[in-house]
């Protein structure tokens, strides 16, 4: 689905002009520091793993991904580098109820070059491939399944107070009410299948919540 790929995207805004106007207040130039520019979320439409995000929400929840950590393919000890902003981007005749392409949240970090130059060699190579793509990290308050409009508390991928939908399949379409952003994750496309969506991967719910993966291979620490 196109958005997915779209909001799944990642750049390196040193290398060819991405910089945005919002984000120019962030940058600076650092012989220690590439700056990464990329599509975090969207709104209004689910994602491959059934995530819903309400524009009003994605208003105030942006703000919570200051200064959270960039890792490498969801380890939380592999941290490459941190978020120093984030905007919300409404595209011309979207509204609250109404979207004519969805809502996203485009978000700026910093990746620390210097500490990861192994790293930084593969995500450098994965941007001019058009192969580098981010990762949410999301911890919300509630879902609300799009089927049965039941909410619950979230407690974790799947769990017995939820509803049949969200019991029976953890892909089931639902809003995550009052999500809070935790941390993003850089991942690298198969080479065989460029910009491929609909990969997932978890990690222990009670610990970190929701991740939106968009179909990765593997990358390990040397």
């Amino acid at each position: 689905m196109e958005p997915l790929q779209l909001t799944a995207r990642a750049y390196l805004i040193e290398d060819d002009g991405r910089l945005k106007a919002w984000a120019e207040k962030h940058v600076r130039q650092d012989r220690d520091i590439s700056w990464l520019l990329m599509n975090y979320c969207q709104s209004t439409e689910a994602n491959s793993n059934g995530h819903i995000f309400s524009l009003q929400d994605l208003r105030t929840a942006k703000d919570t991904l200051l200064n959270k950590p960039l890792n490498m393919l969801h380890q939380n000890k592999y941290v490459v580098g941190s978020y120093v902003g984030a905007e919300l981007i409404i595209p011309e005749g979207t509204t609250e109820t109404a979207a004519a392409k969805p809502a996203f949240v485009e978000a700026l970090a910093a990746f620390w070059k210097s500490d990861f130059p192994d790293e930084f060699q593969l995500v450098s190579k994965a941007h001019k491939e058009g192969t580098l793509f981010t990762s949410m990290e999301c911890v919300p308050e509630t879902l609300t399944c799009s089927n049965c409009n039941q909410t619950s508390p979230f407690k974790g991928r799947q769990h017995e107070s939820y509803c049949d939908h969200l019991r029976d399949s953890p892909i089931a379409p639902k809003v995550l009410n009052q999500p809070h952003f935790s941390a993003g994750a850089l991942q690298i496309s198969a080479p065989d299948h460029p910009g491929r969506t609909g990969g997932i991967m978890m990690a222990p719910a009670e610990k970190w919540g929701w991740f939106n993966t968009f179909g990765a291979i593997g990358l390990s620490r040397k």
